[in-house]
């Protein structure tokens, strides 16, 4: 989940600073794939050209090594702001739709944890995870962020529009 966290908190605030306020594009999405290995996604919509396309993969790979150190812009009060905002997710989700979220919870825990009962806890009951995420000083964000994503790589896709 910390690295969901750092997903959305880059998508909302550093990136969508530099690529949407500055033009580049119409908005910013994210989301999380967790299977056996997770994938975070960063898509970036409405780019116009080949030259704002090239730009916006320099500002992605610019500020995501840039978060990752100590003059970077990564705040733990940020983040904790958006690990509020993605519980409050898992939360709304357990509520509206309990039947799908307990299904995921003991599959991705059978599946991925190896149906360890503290995998499936922690699917049920988010909240565990983000009360001990919430502790993290800012060295912890930093490391997630160099881990998966500076030292583990980025990969960029380009989709473009059909051409009639």
């Amino acid at each position: 989940m910390a690295l969901k966290v750092l997903t959305a908190h880059l998508a909302v605030s550093p990136l969508w600073t530099k690529i949407v306020t500055g033009g580049y594009a119409h908005r910013i999405s994210w989301c999380q794939l967790e299977y056996s290995e997770t994938c975070s996604l960063l898509t970036v919509h409405g780019i116009k050209n080949d030259q704002g396309a090239e730009a916006v993969t320099k500002i992605l790979q610019d500020t995501i090594a840039e978060a990752a150190t100590q003059d970077g812009c990564l705040k733990v009060a940020e983040i904790r702001a958006m690990m509020d905002r993605v519980k409050w997710h898992y939360v709304r989700e357990l509520e509206s739709e309990p039947y799908l979220i307990l299904a995921s919870a003991v599959s991705k825990a059978d599946r991925y944890g190896n149906g360890d009962q503290d995998q499936l806890e922690k699917r049920i009951h988010p909240g565990l995870v983000f009360d001990d995420l919430k502790s993290k000083p800012i060295e912890f964000w930093m490391q997630t962020l160099k881990t998966y994503a500076v030292d583990g790589g980025l990969f960029f896709t380009r989709v473009l529009p059909k051409v009639s």
